[in-house]
């Protein structure tokens, strides 16, 4: 942080990252680098990239952390093999970069006879799913908030360690962590998982036949999705409740849960899909829900947790096909008064939305708040068969710090969002409340 120049230059340069345009270091270290065929292809690369979706973001920045993934790639010994595609409007941020990229042979494998059946077994697989050797590899920004800054080596190995430990058949696995230098004092984070064809649980509900497209053109405002089943509504459901629960046991708690986060793959056991939580990582780096979930979910953090209400949300729109966008659904659909909407579903919805807003229960502190386990208790999830596991997440010291650390650090944040809410709400200052909740009482469908 408080480098000079040259230290920062002997930094980028020991750590095989390609400096940001504009660096003062760029053109002396690219300029001496430039005799080296990978830094040099890394370069061509770029350049012939094609940008599906610019967005927001600026073509630099956008550039530079390319550049970042493409080192990545190069750096893993033919594990993955870099594609020249990004797509910076896949998912709901702007700011967060997909790439594609294809598995490859390890060249630096310490027993032949062990690469030879690590082929084996690949090749086995691409055969079960064409699918299973494409990876998407994603570059996200490391928010302000977050109390760790990765610069150290010690913090880098705790936070990889954890990420790659968050094991459950629940559980979207992250495959690989890697931290790409974007600026001398900057650096974003890389987070490998494997492509999932079907994408996402909200692509499900839209219909979505190329997940891999930008999110404006998959989910256009003016266009409603498809209501699931019966079947599939309980199943999912109570598929993203065991992951909540698991992670709750270790100190995580979803602050970004969303249909767009929860990834439809595919149990060879009982030949049927199953869902699987994505994404932790948003959570664990204090990443901020978005704030058009954000707003509506204000009101009723005095007595429902925040990952219960996004969950929420995800059933609400999974049973409607559409989602929520107002801090409660109407009241005739809670009174089972909404037609082609299932009762139990409805009984789950009532217990999470039913709640007064958290000005009218201020004395009430005591009051017992809706929790993971009340909705799993609902006769919509209680009987439904799920997946036996003996795996339990095991997590070192330093893995249980950055838990702790992160957790308490958002926690802190939503406190004093929350508190200073409930201030406007008392104060009955309408224009510092947010616009999607001045008019709660009239929420609809």
């Amino acid at each position: 942080m408080g480098c000079c120049a040259s230290s920062d230059a002997a930094n980028l340069e020991n750590s095989g990252y390609s400096p940001l345009p504009g660096d003062p270091n760029r053109k002396a270290l690219l300029s001496d680098r430039a005799a080296e065929p990978m830094a040099h292809d890394v370069e061509g690369r770029m350049s012939r990239a094609s940008f599906q979706s610019a967005d927001t973001v600026d073509l630099d920045h956008q550039s530079v952390r390319m550049i970042a993934v493409a080192n990545f790639c190069l750096a893993s010994s033919g594990k993955y093999v870099w594609q020249d595609s990004a797509r910076s409007g896949m998912g709901r941020r702007s700011s967060k970069i997909f790439f594609l990229v294809n598995s490859g042979e390890s060249e630096n494998s310490s027993s032949p006879s062990r690469a030879a059946r690590k082929a084996a077994a690949r090749q086995k697989l691409i055969k079960k799913n064409e699918a299973a050797d494409k990876y998407a590899a994603a570059i996200l920004q490391i928010p302000l908030i977050c109390p760790f800054t990765f610069h150290s080596e010690a913090e880098k190995k705790a936070f990889k360690q954890l990420i790659l430990n968050l094991k459950h058949p629940y559980i979207a696995p992250v495959l690989d962590v890697g931290f790409g230098v974007v600026a001398s004092n900057s650096i974003d984070l890389i987070v490998v998982r494997k492509f999932y064809p079907k994408g996402s649980l909200r692509d499900e509900i839209y219909g979505v036949d190329e997940p891999q497209a930008s999110y404006s053109s998959k989910y256009p405002k003016a266009k409603k999705g498809t209501p699931l089943t019966a079947e599939k509504i309980r199943n999912y459901g109570r598929q993203i409740l065991e992951a909540m629960v698991v992670l709750r046991k270790k100190g995580i708690t979803c602050y970004n849960l969303s249909t767009s986060n929860v990834l439809i793959g595919y149990d060879e056991a009982t030949k049927s899909p199953v869902a699987q939580i994505s994404d932790i990582e948003n959570s664990i780096l204090c990443r901020p829900p978005p704030s058009s979930l954000d707003n509506l979910t204000l009101v009723h953090e005095q007595n429902v947790d925040v990952d219960v209400l996004h969950f929420g949300h995800m059933l609400f729109e999974m049973a409607l096909g559409h989602r929520l966008t107002k801090s409660s659904p109407c009241q005739a659909l809670l009174d089972s008064k909404y037609d082609g909407v299932n009762k139990e579903v409805v009984e789950v919805l009532a217990l999470i939305f039913s709640c007064k807003p958290c000005s009218e229960n201020a004395d009430q502190n005591a009051a017992r708040r809706t929790s993971i386990e009340d909705v799993m208790s609902m006769p919509l999830f209680c009987d439904v068969p799920v997946k036996e596991t003996c795996s339990v997440i095991k997590l070192n010291h330093a893995a249980k710090k950055v838990i702790k650390v992160c957790m308490a650090s958002i926690a802190n944040c939503r406190s004093h969002r929350l508190a200073q809410f409930e201030a406007s709400l008392s104060a009955g200052s309408r224009s510092s409340i947010p616009p999607l909740l001045v008019h709660v009482s009239s929420s609809s469908i």
